[in-house]
């Protein structure tokens, strides 16, 4: 996928993700993050998605009240100086795995608005000197506090950032500030930067010598630096396609939706620190509104859908979404910090028991997605019955037993409760028969015209009568679903061994 550039957004914004660097390393000098966002006006709801946006405003808010509380001028330049690569999200990942300095920033710059887009970030390079550039995108009086905290942060973390990633004691030629520095507070920038502060620029700068710039990250790791820029791309082409605010509206209605509730404009506001007239403003400068979003979500085929699926397969969808962005992302985490350990001590590499634990995270990482993904399998919901069955076969066979799945005509698009219904009626049947009738191989096939669609699953197991079978093994469920969705299940020997099961729906 290659990146789209555009133009920058027209009005800056804050992800989640930036907010919880500030709470993060706020409530790590033994302050409480709960009544800095009570304080603020924030609320709390607004934490739950890394990715949903809230306004410069908010965030100059959160700095005023931070300021308060501590009572330290000097917040930014504190949290900068206390906080490591880590702090950044994606972006410092991108930034840790880097190979050098000049590309780690090159990174940064490319995509910082993944966190906010309240300054530019930008690197100028001559024959002497290596220097990063932060320009803000925001000088009312309303903002300036926050503007100014935010630089003084980046100043420190870049700093702490090239130091931690090269492991060297490396420090800046000089510093340059944008804003009125009285000569009382120069003396803290000079401790925490370790360089002499100038000032009168129109922009803030960290100036090194120019060698810094091909110092090599001891990190460097080039198969996780891509992966984690992929991610990267993706997100921010999400955002720049329809715009911060949009991008998050549309995702906190489909969320909602997944709850059987549709949240008015009042409850999506509060929830990123908006007014509601702040947020009708936001969208409209982005041409569009609340109403038009939540007729575009609703009409759409996932927000039918969700709008008629039942309460228990609600509750699948949420409990899948929390497992694939909590703990898979955490699982995830948690391995690339296991392969910075086995960089930094050699020692690790041939260890029985560090190769055994790697194992078994991939194993852990494996049946935490498969885990979400059969319970709401969102493939079902982009590109329908086929491919899902398809991938669900391709993942569900393990030990001796083997899965096949042939499909002689794809169908067409179908309603999302129909699909759905099918869908779960094959994960009964193959799941069905890989535990009772243990088979070597399982075999599951599609047919579909525009009268009929026919799901037929057939084993080489030990079979059964149907007549004879206790209750409880899924044949009652499998048997009301389809009679429900109009269709009809019969179950046959598979000769010479083993059972046939045909789900037949009529489509007239």
């Amino acid at each position: 996928m290659q990146l789209i550039v555009r133009p920058p957004m027209r009005h800056p914004s804050v992800t989640i993700e930036g907010i919880k660097v500030l709470l993060i390393n706020y409530e790590q000098m033994g302050f409480s993050a709960a009544e800095l966002l009570r304080e603020s006006g924030i609320d709390t709801r607004c934490l739950e998605n890394n990715h949903h946006h809230i306004s410069p405003l908010v965030f100059s808010k959160l700095f005023k009240a931070g300021m308060q509380i501590t009572g330290d001028p000097h917040l930014g330049l504190h949290i900068g100086d206390q906080s490591n690569l880590d702090a950044l999200g994606i972006v410092g990942q991108i930034y840790r795995y880097s190979r050098t300095v000049r590309e780690g920033s090159r990174q940064i710059e490319k995509y910082l608005p993944v966190i906010h887009t309240l300054f530019t970030y930008r690197i100028e390079e001559d024959d002497q000197y290596f220097s990063i550039i932060f320009q803000p995108n925001l000088n009312s009086s309303v903002h300036q506090v926050g503007m100014r905290q935010l630089t003084d942060l980046a100043l420190a973390y870049n700093r702490q950032g090239i130091r931690h990633a090269t492991q060297r004691d490396v420090n800046p030629v000089m510093a340059w500030l944008q804003y009125d520095t009285p000569p009382s507070a120069i003396s803290r920038y000079e401790e925490v930067l370790q360089c002499e502060i100038r000032t009168g620029r129109p922009d803030t700068r960290l100036v090194y010598d120019k060698a810094i710039a091909d110092l090599h990250h001891l990190f460097d790791n080039p198969t996780l630096a891509a992966g984690l820029e992929q991610f990267a791309k993706d997100e921010l082409e999400r955002i720049r396609s329809v715009g911060p605010y949009t991008a998050t509206v549309k995702n906190m209605l489909k969320e909602e939706m997944e709850q059987g509730v549709m949240p008015s404009s009042a409850t999506v506001a509060a929830k990123v620190g908006l007014s509601v007239s702040s947020l009708k403003r936001l969208l409209a400068a982005e041409r569009t509104s609340f109403q038009r979003i939540r007729e575009e979500v609703s009409d759409s085929r996932v927000g039918a859908y969700y709008q008629l699926i039942s309460p228990q397969e609600r509750e699948r969808s949420r409990i899948a979404r929390e497992l694939h962005d909590g703990v898979s992302g955490l699982l995830a985490a948690a391995k690339m910090h296991f392969s910075v350990i086995r960089e930094k001590h050699r020692d690790f590499k041939d260890s029985g028991h560090y190769l055994t634990a790697l194992s078994l995270l991939d194993d852990a990482t494996s049946e935490v997605r498969k885990t979400a993904y059969n319970l709401m399998p969102e493939i079902l919901l982009k590109y329908g019955l086929h491919e899902a069955l398809q991938r669900y076969c391709r993942n569900i066979g393990y030990g001796k037993t083997k899965v096949g799945y042939l499909c002689t005509y794809t169908p067409p698009r179908y309603d999302g409760v129909f699909e759905l219904g099918v869908y779960r009626m094959g994960q009964e049947l193959i799941n069905n028969a890989i535990k009772h009738a243990r088979p070597t191989q399982v075999n599951v096939s599609l047919h579909a015209s525009p009268q009929q669609l026919l799901l037929q699953v057939t084993d080489d197991g030990c079979g059964f009568n149907p007549e004879e079978v206790q209750r409880g093994i899924g044949l009652d469920s499998v048997q009301e679903r389809a009679e429900k969705l109009g269709g009809s299940v019969s179950w046959e020997p598979n000769k010479p061994q083993g059972t046939k099961v045909q789900l037949v729906f009529n489509l007239k």
